[in-house]
């Protein structure tokens, strides 16, 4: 179903805020969505030397990133709940004092334990960074702009995803794994100071409507923007703490949802299972590689990062508001968009082939680094045979993309038959009596 776009002439309204209010709250936020990710992967590249002071196996050493991905995941089940009473302002200063404080925590952590529970907690702060952000861009742009300004977004992301090994090998290298953690701790403290001062609040509590001239909302001042309470709804706030907690629930197995949780999980698993053995697998013969150009073999990630700033956020406006512009009646058909997974139906397996193949073969580092790769896995079926099936799951999953494009309408209409989508649908009808 698609619903006309509400527009609205109040000052206070995020999509009317001037580009400098836009870009200072977004790129702070963005900010927070890199360094997270960084703190995501600061271990995967110090495997070796974590075994060797904390006298525990490889796979045990791997605790320490799974978990602390697996709680960024997570954490985002409380903090989106949390959200959409408090506000997204102080949401993101809560978020950072817990990162930051919990990465202190690491840098002084003397047992397993205690170092794997300040992992955990530094993950639960980081998730605020992540499935967060979307609804911050929809709260300040339009529908025309939201895929190009969502790419600001995933290049912070991505580029915290491959440009922390490298910056963590080095300091690893040079410093040893607890200044990894410190680096980070500082990093997130100085993003909690912008924040302090540069994050407006854009949540709009308020329908979006057109008022009179003589009825227009005085703009609020840049520090009435900074208080706390700004993004407050004080209607039912536990109800709806609840509600939106059981709503994601319900969510979780909407046939799209489910299935790009899938196809994300995938592709971002795969990317840190690379990461954490690659630090095991390029400091031995025959390539015997410091950690530190290690972390550098994580460029050639990071380029395709770059490359897909244009081709996964401004090719996918470009193809949805033609797509609009030939059938104006189907304004908000998401699935147009999906002709863009042609590219990493391309690129993705393929590189996961050539990764297994090269490294199997230990040819050049150039093969592997532009081709993907798990312990216990590998070791029992070869990378070849492992690297072949996880990129005929890729290809099995992006497949899916053909059902979901053409079917679009049934599978919509199915999600409006149950869950929050069938709430929505109902307040809708009634909107419109």
């Amino acid at each position: 179903m698609n619903l006309p776009v509400a527009t609205s002439n109040d000052p206070n309204d995020p999509r009317n805020w001037s580009t400098a209010a836009k870009v200072t709250t977004y790129a702070t936020i963005c900010l927070f969505s890199f360094i997270a990710n960084v703190n995501g992967s600061n271990f995967t590249v110090a495997i070796v030397p974590l075994v060797k002071h904390f006298h525990v196996t490889s796979t045990h050493a791997t605790f320490l990133v799974a978990f602390n991905v697996l709680m960024f995941g997570l954490g985002n089940i409380l903090w989106v709940p949390l959200m959409r009473v408090l506000g997204k302002r102080p949401v993101y200063l809560i978020a950072l004092a817990v990162f930051v404080a919990a990465n202190a925590w690491s840098t002084r952590a003397t047992s397993w334990g205690s170092l794997l529970g300040g992992r955990m907690i530094s993950g639960f702060g980081a998730a605020a960074a992540d499935a967060t952000v979307p609804s911050v861009v929809n709260d300040m742009f339009t529908v025309e702009h939201r895929g190009h300004c969502m790419m600001f977004f995933h290049f912070a992301l991505a580029s915290g995803i491959f440009l922390g090994p490298l910056i963590n090998a080095w300091i690893v290298q040079l410093h040893g794994w607890r200044w990894s953690c410190g680096f980070i701790a500082i990093t997130g403290g100085v993003i909690f100071l912008m924040a302090l001062f540069l994050i407006r609040e854009t949540q709009y509590n308020k329908e979006r409507r057109t008022y009179e001239e003589n009825e227009i909302p005085a703009a609020r001042s840049y520090t009435g923007w900074l208080g706390l309470t700004v993004g407050y709804n004080n209607d039912k706030p536990l109800k709806r703490f609840l509600r939106t907690f059981w709503d994601i629930l319900r969510m979780a197995v909407y046939p799209p949802v489910l299935w790009v949780g899938c196809l994300v999980g995938l592709f971002v698993g795969w990317t840190i299972v690379i990461q954490v053995t690659t630090s095991q697998t390029f400091t031995k013969p025959p390539y015997s590689w410091k950690l530190g150009y290690v972390g550098v073999f994580s460029l050639s990630g990071w380029i395709g990062v770059v490359l897909s700033f244009f081709f996964g956020g401004m090719l996918i406006d470009i193809i949805a508001n033609r797509m609009r512009m030939r059938d104006p009646e189907h304004i908000l058909r998401p699935e147009k968009r999906l002709i863009a997974l042609i590219i990493p139906a391309l690129l993705s397996p393929v590189g996961l082939i050539i990764y297994g193949q090269c490294v199997a073969r230990q040819t050049s580092w150039v093969g592997p680094a532009f081709g993907f790769y798990s312990n216990t896995w590998i070791t029992n079926d070869g990378l070849q045979e492992v690297t072949g099936t996880m990129a005929g799951i890729q290809w099995a999953l992006l497949a899916l993309a053909i059902p979901f494009y053409f079917l679009s309408v049934k599978i919509l209409d199915l999600t409006s038959s149950y869950g929050p989508q069938k709430r929505l649908k109902e307040s809708a009808v009634e909107g419109t009596k």
